[in-house]
């Protein structure tokens, strides 16, 4: 089969953890498996150099009005015309995948339609009207004209109902490669001299995503009522002052320490050597930073919004929240520290790893998405 991955943007999976990894990772495996795969990026620089891939690259240039595109890319489009071609679109709310949708109908090629997110509820809430109208417009249609459509977790698999009715849907979370982390080693928990358990989050710092601002209070409450662990915060984003004010409020500045952005190796090495990852999103596609968490042997605490909840409960890997809220996120830290002072915080880790092993390892999550491309 002939697949073409569209992305807006490069991929260079070593500097990203959304869109451009996955897509990346898909290209990566529908190759192994035997497909002729391409991944198409719409960027700012499309003669920037990226390296080698095991899959085919082209970038066309980005395009100042959104309703427009590149027109070598609407050649290369046409070009195609009558070919058995699987094209598939990567992100919601993306003006230039509305034109290239309606392109590759006309061309008599097809596409499937992988969101990222775009729609959970607390997304589609976010500048409700303007996105309302776009999604009528032009979403909508893009979405039924779909060969298929993955979504990556239940919350936005079953929240699409509300906007439109799908018959052509799949939920089909992302994958961890675990190759990526083998070189990585866990040390047994912790190494910290004081004895205390570091909590990790790696992301993007936008509290009204990540639930950081919820974390911060609940470590606060955690450690006025006697616990000793430290929160680790990996990443950057538009709320870090905020957060960093807030810690100062709260009485915990010196007990959170914030990181920076970190890719690749120096990431993962850092993960390592926490103790527990705390990811309470408010709204979430399916955060990779929790499958390479727990494919490093991190035990996690998870919120529902993660769409990662029923995996890590089933899998004795860790704490599903039973509510996304500042007092069980506490109680979830006081519990995840008495399984640090006890040990038995490496059996949970053991059971995350081999739960990305079995579960979300890109050959079977490639394999799916191939099998949602075919002909019905």
């Amino acid at each position: 089969m002939q697949i073409i991955h569209l992305i807006l943007g490069k991929a260079r999976p070593e500097r990203s953890n959304g869109v451009t990894k996955v897509a990346h990772q898909l290209a990566t495996h529908q190759t192994r498996l035997g497909h002729d795969v391409s991944i198409w990026g719409i960027t700012p620089t499309p003669q920037e150099p990226i390296g080698e891939r095991e899959y085919k690259t082209r970038f066309f240039q980005s395009i100042a009005n959104k309703l427009s595109l590149d027109p070598a890319l609407k050649t290369a489009i046409r070009s195609l015309k009558g070919q058995e071609i699987m094209f598939h679109l990567h992100g919601g709310f993306i003006p230039e995948f509305q034109v290239a949708a309606r392109l590759i109908r006309k061309a008599g090629l097809r596409y499937s339609y992988t969101a990222h997110g775009a729609f959970n509820p607390l997304a589609m809430k976010q500048g409700k009207l303007r996105k309302q109208l776009f999604f009528t417009l032009f979403e909508r249609n893009t979405l039924r004209h779909a060969h298929a459509v993955q979504f990556l977790g239940r919350m936005e698999f079953e929240g699409i109902e509300q906007f439109t009715q799908l018959s052509h849907k799949y939920l089909i979370p992302n994958g961890q490669d675990q190759e990526e982390l083998g070189e990585v080693q866990r040390g047994e928990p912790s190494s910290d001299t004081e004895k205390r358990p570091v909590f990790s989050f790696c992301g993007r710092f936008m509290n009204r995503y990540k639930g950081l601002d919820l974390l911060l209070e609940a470590f606060a409450q955690y450690r006025r009522a006697g616990g000793r662990g430290i929160v680790w915060l990996i990443g950057d984003g538009e709320d870090r002052d905020l957060l960093q004010t807030q810690a100062q409020q709260l009485g915990i500045a010196e007990q959170v320490i914030f990181w920076g952005s970190k890719y690749g190796t120096e990431k993962l090495d850092l993960l390592a050597q926490s103790d527990v990852f705390v990811h309470p999103s408010r709204s979430e596609g399916f955060p990779t930073s929790v499958l390479e968490a727990a494919g490093l042997g991190l035990p996690c605490v998870v919120s529902t919004e993660t769409n990662a909840g029923e995996y890590i409960a089933s899998h004795h890997s860790g704490i599903h929240l039973a509510q996304n809220d500042v007092r069980h996120i506490t109680a979830a830290l006081h519990e995840m520290e008495g399984h640090f002072h006890k040990g038995s915080l490496r059996e949970m880790g053991d059971n995350a790893r081999n739960m990305v092993r079995d579960t979300f390892n890109w050959p079977r999550i490639a394999s799916l998405v191939v099998d949602m491309y075919q002909p019905k």
